[in-house]
């Protein structure tokens, strides 16, 4: 396919020829690696990115140990959820399991960022702490998993737990609960 003439990607775009040539003056489009296209993607297409059972049910168990979704919907309402989880730095190496395997779909490639208990910068780190992205779902899934009580959002358990409760979803809310 040929590169489109600005005009032509104005049509497409439904925008004016000045934007598009702003744009492209600009050096957005190689800086945020950002591409037209005018083929559409088709709802077969998206649920290639749907995420896989096993995702959810590792966010089960996560949840129900000390793991969160971190969403504020009165202050923030434009800002989807994430999950966010805090261990010891003893199972670091579960934490870069759940992270890079369990939950990768989910998750950006940056590390886990180590804490220390200590204002000392040499010493070494107590805890690690990581969150997904974002995701409109997540922000779904805070409404099942806490409710408002008294201005705060309080987790409780969904009203079908013991449909969620796999043995994938129970071993990880034991390693993560008991290994800390």
């Amino acid at each position: 396919m040929l590169p489109l003439k600005q005009t032509e990607c104005a049509e497409i775009l439904k925008t004016t020829r000045n934007s598009v040539t702003l744009y492209l003056d600009s050096n957005k489009i190689f800086k945020n690696k950002w591409i037209f296209s005018s083929i559409e993607l088709s709802k077969e297409q998206l649920s290639k990115f749907l995420i896989p059972l096993t995702v959810w049910e590792v966010v089960t168990g996560e949840l129900l140990g000390d793991g969160h979704i971190s969403y504020d919907p009165i202050r923030k309402p434009l800002i989807n959820a994430r999950l966010e989880f805090t261990f010891a730095a003893k199972i670091l190496h579960y934490v870069n399991y759940l992270k890079f395997n369990s939950l990768a779909p989910l998750c950006t490639s940056s590390k886990p960022t180590p804490w220390s208990n200590s204002k000392l910068e040499d010493k070494e780190p107590t805890q690690y702490w990581f969150s997904t992205k974002r995701l409109p779902i997540l922000t779904s899934l805070h409404g099942v998993w806490y409710k408002e009580i008294e201005g705060k959002f309080i987790k409780v358990l969904p009203y079908n737990i013991e449909e969620l409760l796999t043995p994938l979803a129970l071993g990880h809310l034991f390693f993560s609960k008991f290994q800390k």
